[in-house]
């Protein structure tokens, strides 16, 4: 009997620990269609998690550096773009709709409704991505716009990049191509 029950904490602990470290669980609202982004089906691939925000002059040139890196890693790379007021304060229609214009130039980003990325409102999703506690790898803070979280095909987190950094990173560029 103790062992049945030891066995039986074991495997309830085992499945806590496991819905805490995979975001596969957290679905998110798409951009403009009024349906729902399920993570799951994103498994198989690398998933890069960008915020993108009005407060920040870089997004025409982030999204072609975005653009260029799905193309490098074609197949094995998926990109979520996060349209955030969290900088500017502003609802983010003009940074939206530049997305939106990007993903219809055939570039198949995966663009959500507006998300808050940090502060009391923050999403789940990055409530996921930034506590320990939930992605069981690392506590981080989004510091900027364009802040970039990575995760491997599993579903686990593999690393934090700065909103200054460039996709054209070697660093960044090593951890997609990881196996």
């Amino acid at each position: 009997m103790r062992i049945f029950l030891l066995v039986l904490a074991f495997g309830t602990i085992c499945s806590t620990l496991h819905a805490q470290t995979s975001l596969y669980d957290i679905a998110i609202d798409s951009s403009g269609t009024n349906s729902v982004i399920n993570l799951n089906t994103l498994q198989g691939k690398k998933i890069l998690i960008v915020n993108a925000d009005d407060s920040d002059t870089s997004l025409t040139a982030q999204i072609r550096e975005l653009k260029q890196l799905l193309l490098l890693y074609k197949g094995r790379l998926s990109i979520v773009i996060i349209p955030s007021g969290s900088f500017s304060g502003q609802t983010n229609t003009n940074t939206l709709q530049q997305i939106l214009n990007a993903r219809a130039d055939g570039n198949p980003f995966i663009v959500t409704g507006l998300m808050s990325v940090k502060g009391a409102d923050i999403s789940m999703l990055y409530q996921w991505l930034t506590q320990k506690s939930k992605n069981g790898v690392l506590d981080s803070e989004v510091m900027r716009p364009f802040q970039k979280y990575l995760i491997n095909e599993s579903g686990r987190l593999m690393g934090v990049f700065s909103g200054k950094l460039t996709t054209s990173n070697t660093a960044l560029k090593n951890a997609i191509a990881r196996q």
